[in-house]
């Protein structure tokens, strides 16, 4: 288990175990039964690109 901090803005980091495995740039975030729920996602491909939000740099 990790234990990750929350930034100012609201972000955290997924240790770099884990992404190193899923090697994908996009996850899912959900909340069920008072659980945070993080997946990664290898396509987003369809009608998922409509709820990707991308902020500029």
């Amino acid at each position: 288990m990790y234990i990750t901090k929350k930034t100012k803005k609201g972000q955290i980091t997924i240790p770099a175990k884990y992404r190193k495995k899923f090697n994908v740039e996009y996850f899912s975030v959900e909340m069920k039964d008072n659980q945070l729920i993080i997946k990664p996602v290898k396509s987003l491909a369809g009608s998922l690109k409509k709820y990707v939000k991308r902020q500029e740099m």
